[in-house]
């Protein structure tokens, strides 16, 4: 079954832009400064591209909890949280997630 394309839903570019955009561009630094600590261990040059695909999945996530009306639970910390799980990484121990020693192989 294909995935309907973003502009599929006229509702959710029309007021998903102008009013949540703004509120999420404000959550940006701290969602940043969250991402850095956990990725503190990175070398430099691959630490900026891994803050922003969590910033990237930071917004996806707040545009679900938008989307299901849900956007007063969006804080910037559980955001980057769940965003850095996302990308595999256990933020309580800093590390990259072993996929092997997660699926049991």
């Amino acid at each position: 079954m294909e995935r309907p394309a973003l502009d599929a839903n006229p509702t959710t570019t029309e007021w998903l832009a102008p009013r949540l955009v703004d509120r999420f561009r404000r959550m940006v630094p701290e969602i940043q400064r969250h991402c850095r600590f956990v990725f503190r261990g990175v070398e430099s040059r691959r630490l900026e591209p891994l803050v922003a695909r969590a910033v990237l999945h930071a917004f996806e996530i707040f545009k679900l909890l938008t989307e299901r009306g849900l956007d007063d639970l969006a804080y910037p910390s559980p955001l980057a949280r769940t965003a850095v799980a996302r990308l595999g990484w256990d933020a309580s121990e800093s590390t990259r997630v072993s996929f092997l020693r997660t699926s049991g192989e």
